[in-house]
């Protein structure tokens, strides 16, 4: 009986890329999140959305009767609108983050997946794009996705097209701004399933990366600039330009960008370090 050496032997065939992989990756965990419940979350996340349309339609069918109402009192449909409904989704949007986040990575590591992923057509870029937009995905259905409803809403009950030509950018501003948000957020969340050895660890970091230099913020207020290592604060401020509005803060947008951009490198390098040796050599 002969005997064989064992050894790695690389493989010298025509590898034939998969363009589709990693939405095969994002559609995979999409649908088991939505199983597990993340649905009610997202109704609860959505009565904002109601209300907002109530006041749309309201204002706009039966304006004379109902200004005189304290709901509707200085009421007004303009980019500030659209800006204020994003933000006060940030509570909704960082917990739906963390949820649909936390385990994506830290999971794989636990079920040593990486092996059975890289085996495949499939490289760095491909796994952790899958995993962005699982992130991305379920951040937009509760920002992005509504907001956008809200704009057409207000375009359909206008009695003319002074709205429509006057903010027609306001869509491109909600996705800018949207982006932005999930992207960030959605990179700081995966760098830590990378890191972290459980998912409940995972997202006790990433609450803590978010909450906790908001209240540093608060106590260190009268310190120039300090509200640049609060996340939100520099979403905020490079969303306010976005919108055309007034800065919330004292700090340039330009600072507040470049912060976000370090963060963003950084998660990316982690990433980069944690995933990419496991990649099969081809």
């Amino acid at each position: 009986m002969p005997i064989y050496e064992q050894k790695y032997e690389s493989w010298d065939g025509v590898l034939k890329p998969q363009p589709r992989s990693w939405w095969i990756i994002a559609k995979t965990q999409i649908e088991l999140l939505w199983k597990k419940g993340m649905i009610m979350l997202i109704l609860v996340a959505s009565i904002a959305f109601l209300v907002r349309s109530i006041q749309i339609y309201g204002i706009a069918r039966f304006s004379d009767k109902l200004r005189a109402i304290d709901l509707l009192k200085g009421f007004k449909v303009d980019p500030a609108f659209f800006y204020d409904f994003i933000n006060n989704q940030w509570f909704f949007f960082v917990v739906i983050v963390m949820l649909a986040g936390a385990a994506l990575i830290v999971s794989d590591r636990r079920h040593r997946a990486f092996s059975i992923y890289f085996a495949k057509p499939v490289g760095f870029w491909d796994y952790t794009l899958g995993k962005l937009v699982v992130v991305a995905f379920y951040s937009s259905l509760i920002t992005l996705v509504p907001g956008v409803l809200l704009f057409l809403l207000q375009v359909a009950v206008a009695t003319d097209t002074a709205f429509l030509s006057r903010y027609f950018w306001i869509v491109l501003s909600e996705t800018a701004y949207t982006a932005m948000m999930f992207l960030v957020l959605g990179s700081l969340i995966l760098a830590l399933s990378s890191l972290a050895r459980s998912s409940g660890a995972a997202a006790i970091l990433f609450f803590s990366l978010i909450y906790f230099p908001e209240v540093a913020v608060k106590i260190l207020a009268r310190v120039p600039n300090i509200g640049i290592i609060s996340v939100q604060a520099d979403l905020r401020q490079v969303g306010a330009v976005l919108f055309g509005l007034a800065r919330p803060y004292s700090f340039s947008p330009l600072l507040a960008g470049g912060f976000l951009i370090l963060c963003l490198l950084f998660c990316w390098l982690i990433l980069f370090l944690k995933i990419r040796p496991t990649e099969v050599v081809k």
